[in-house]
């Protein structure tokens, strides 16, 4: 769960200045975030593999 707060919060902050009533989140933001909080390497080490596709 921690991992997934942190690539929220990741989100959120990088996202900030682009604030607005319908602020678009690409799938390269997306990226970023789950990259910043190494959520795919923990994802990884839970199913035994490195989490690098």
């Amino acid at each position: 769960m921690e991992h997934v707060c942190l690539t929220i919060e990741y989100l959120l902050l990088a996202l900030r200045v682009d604030d607005c009533y319908n602020v678009t989140i690409s799938s390269r933001d997306i990226t970023d975030a789950v990259a910043a909080s190494n959520l795919a390497v923990f994802s990884g080490l839970m199913h035994g593999d490195n989490g690098v596709e």
